[in-house]
């Protein structure tokens, strides 16, 4: 179930849109959009859509700045030697490289040191420090890291090192004893924008050292590093990413234009997107599984051919770790949805011998997609478990994990990331404190949300708005491509398309053309309510010569009411037979089961209302018959409740967390989704349900005056009788045997004469299947494939305990239902 969040929280301010709409002559969504991300005032507006008039601040207002031009002066025209300390992700290697080109156009004597991750682990350590003191005295100069390496630094001066820390990681109570610290979240610090990454702050040294024309040569690495490392791109970033991402497009350095052919974008004018879905993953890929020193190398590469060699190497690394992120992903996956217990666990916990260090964050990051849960991955590592956390919005990961520090070896992170480690024999205990810290929380925050800018009408939706929307751009971390949220519209022409049809196609409002990636399996779901409410970003489209204005649909939840989620396209009735059919033959064996409450239907659909209104999970009804369901989600919809849930037919998708739930005529696989959810209804009553009583939860059945006249009507076009079932069989018989291997259910109607009666033949194959006179099988795309034997017995129909049930529904007029206490 999908929940819309406004992204600002609160509705534009009308009167200061209609003046910014006014002010600079935009669209009245554009201003509203505008007003929304806290640019209200016209100049400050005007500054936003222009970051190529915007200005940089001074470097020098940066504490301690002085001091570090000063020692790194002194050492550059001493010839001292000067160690560039980097990190190993895509930030550190930006920044490694550009202080290296940079000191070496300067003059000085600079080598670099990068640590590695799977070896060493983040930021400095005593083995690196001393093995920089075994090369001769010198400076050292951290990028990207250093702030929390206090004791490190302290050992570099013992040993005649001498320090300058450049980093952007919060600041701890006392600053390392370097001679210089520059960091803009020190807690003296004047300097007025604090979120710039860690090669801007570098880049700031750079320009303090070498003059503004310095910066501008590395402005591409600054730009690359700011987006790949996920700072806000407002202020001060927006201006750096806005010039770096000129460069690129118009003279970038031989590096990064090496990285761009390696990611297939050679000559396309990059935007962020590209810097962060295509560059930064192959320079992360070296420094997740190999050498970041490779990624260092290319950015700094003079030689064409050595440049080609070290981005398609990269190229080779990146792929190698996504399939390790495929793999891994698939079994944590599965790992997930075998878990009987899921649906109880708030935390997504998992262990694996064969997973790597370097790529558990990102699976982590793709659990939390999948399943809307936080998820903290370990891999295995000389004996601990080193794990990586990513969270979900509105859950802060380090506060959730904070109480269980005294389980851990090692600890660091902030609201959306965290990484651990931990003694194996510490795993249970952690996961059974951690959940039981989430189990406090409100489940609202643990339902899939999509933010939204603003809510539009369709019209609004222009060429115009488009054209305005690329002057907010580059979009990134905190500035993102602006998603509008259309209420309630009319869908038509759904269509799957592309390899497996994954892709979908359709129109909104009957004219405008839209896509949604990924999302071909939902084309019946969207065909049947005919309304959705979707989260689009609008976009033009150029396809073989022609430009058309459409738009992506980033998310969508279909309308249901109570006419539409029963308006299910053909097969409506014959779905709902089969539904019966399929309850009668799961029951038989069953034993009896009891423990169902029956309440009267008002009181029951009341009931589940205020548990919906009360989570967005835990409640599930089953709809056995068209009035069943009819009633009841006419009830749901008068009480304002049915939005609460998601309508399925045949069987939700094998989630494991229990999402409120209306499955119309469950199919046989919904009986093995036990221990998703805390209550279940049955709508038409407890008769068909004795089978059904899931051992995880509640079960209870709503009360009808007359509830065996549900499933009679449902069944009334059945003809349980003799003369009619061997007419069947013989129509049946005399087909070909190669044609009804696999037929379409509707072909083979036609070809018995049953094309206006599919239910009869239907009920007439199970019969025969059940008897053994034949082998029969219906996918759920009514493909049926029937086996028949060489040589038929014969069978009294009897034996069908099939057969004899329905026949006894259709027949009694007293028909009890059973378990009901």
């Amino acid at each position: 179930m999908i929940h819309w969040r406004a992204r600002i929280g609160r509705d534009a301010d009308r009167e200061k849109a209609k003046a910014l709409e006014q002010a600079l002559d935009i669209s009245p969504a554009c201003a509203a959009l505008l007003c929304a991300r806290g640019y209200g005032d016209a100049q400050a507006a005007y500054a936003f859509m222009h970051p190529e008039q915007g200005s940089l601040h001074d470097p020098l207002a940066l504490q301690d700045m002085e001091k570090a031009v000063k020692r790194l002066r002194q050492a550059i025209d001493g010839g001292e030697r000067i160690v560039i300390y980097g990190d190993y992700d895509a930030d550190g290697m930006c920044a490694t490289a550009l202080m290296m080109r940079g000191l070496r156009t300067l003059g000085g004597n600079v080598e670099y040191y990068i640590p590695s991750r799977d070896k060493e682990g983040y930021g400095m350590n005593a083995g690196a420090i001393r093995a920089i003191a075994a090369g001769g005295p010198g400076l050292i100069v951290s990028v990207d890291n250093g702030i929390a390496a206090a004791p490190e630094i302290a050992l570099a001066n013992e040993l005649g090192l001498h320090c300058i820390v450049t980093d952007h990681h919060i600041c701890p109570e006392e600053l390392p004893p370097a001679l210089a610290v520059i960091d803009p979240h020190r807690a003296d610090e004047r300097y007025p924008f604090s979120d710039l990454c860690g090669t801007a702050v570098a880049g700031k040294l750079l320009c303090a050292l070498g003059g503004e024309e310095m910066l501008d040569e590395m402005i591409d690495l600054i730009a690359l590093a700011t987006v790949a490392d996920l700072v806000p791109l407002h202020g001060e970033n927006r201006i750096l990413v806005y010039r770096g991402l000129q460069k690129i497009n118009q003279a970038p350095s031989l590096g990064i234009q090496m990285l761009a052919r390696a990611a297939g974008l050679d000559g396309k004018t990059l935007s962020a997107g590209n810097l962060a879905f295509g560059l930064a993953p192959r320079l992360n890929a070296a420094g997740r599984i190999d050498s970041p020193a490779k990624g260092v190398e290319l950015l700094m590469a003079q030689q064409p051919e050595r440049a080609w060699a070290l981005a398609a190497e990269l190229d080779g690394l990146n792929q190698k770790r996504q399939q390790m992120e495929m793999t891994f992903s698939e079994q944590a996956e599965k790992m997930v949805l075998a878990d009987e217990k899921a649906a109880q666990k708030g935390v997504i916990l998992l262990q694996h011998p064969d997973w790597h260090e370097g790529v558990i964050g990102i699976v982590a990051s793709r659990m939390v997609e999948r399943f809307h849960r936080p998820a903290i991955l370990f891999a295995v590592k000389e004996g601990r478990l080193v794990g990586s956390a990513r969270s979900v919005p509105g859950i802060n990961i380090y506060e959730l994990m904070a109480p269980c520090r005294e389980l851990f070896m090692r600890f660091g992170g902030h609201a959306q990331a965290a990484g651990v480690t931990l003694a194996p024999e510490n795993f249970a205990p952690f996961a059974e404190k951690i959940n039981a810290l989430a189990a406090q929380l409100s489940p609202e925050l643990f339902q899939r949300s999509y933010e939204y800018d603003l809510k539009i009408a369709l019209p609004q939706v222009t060429e115009q708005l488009i054209g305005e929307m690329e002057h907010l751009s580059p979009f990134g971390w905190g500035n993102p491509e602006p998603a509008f949220l259309l209420e309630d519209e009319r869908v038509e022409q759904a269509q799957a398309f592309g390899k497996e049809n994954r892709h979908l196609k359709m129109r909104l409002g009957g004219r405008l053309p839209a896509i949604a990636w990924q999302a071909g399996e939902r084309q019946r779901e969207l065909e049947r309510m005919g309304r959705a409410t979707l989260l689009v970003v609008p976009e033009i489209n150029t396809y073989g010569g022609r430009r058309e204005l459409r738009c992506q649909v980033k998310a969508f939840a279909p309308q249901a009411n109570a006419r539409s989620a029963l308006a299910s396209g053909e097969n409506t009735a014959l779905k709902f037979v089969r539904a019966i059919l399929g309850a009668i033959r799961y029951n038989m064996d069953k034993p009896g089961v009891g423990a169902i409450r029956e309440y009267p239907f008002e009181q029951g659909t009341a009931g589940l209302a205020l548990a919906a209104a009360g989570s967005p999970f835990g409640s599930l009804a089953v709809c056995y018959t068209p009035k069943g369901a009819a009633l009841l989600l006419e009830a749901l919809e008068k009480a304002g409740a049915l939005q609460r849930f998601e309508v399925y037919e045949g069987a939700p998708p094998a989630e494991p967390y229990g999402e409120n739930a209306i499955v119309l005529a469950p199919l046989p696989e919904f009986f093995t989704l036990n221990g998703r959810w805390q209550r279940l209804v049955l709508a038409e009553g407890a008769a068909l349900g004795g089978g059904l009583v899931f051992d995880t939860c509640q079960t209870e059945a709503l009360r009808h005056d007359q509830p065996q006249e549900l499933v009679r009507d449902a069944l009334k076009d059945l003809v349980p009788e003799r003369a009619a079932l061997g007419q069947c069989w013989k129509r049946i018989s005399a087909l070909p045997r190669h044609e009804i291997a696999a037929m379409p259910f509707a072909q083979l109607c036609a070809c018995c004469g049953y094309a206006g009666a599919q239910e009869q033949l239907y009920f007439a194959l199970e019969v025969f299947n059940e008897l053994g006179l034949l082998h029969f099988t219906c996918a759920r795309d009514w493909m049926v494939h029937i086996k028949l034997p060489q040589q038929a017995a014969r069978r009294n129909l009897e034996d069908s305990g099939l057969f004899c049930a329905v026949r006894a529904l259709l027949q009694e007029p007293d028909v009890q239902a059973a378990h009901v206490s």
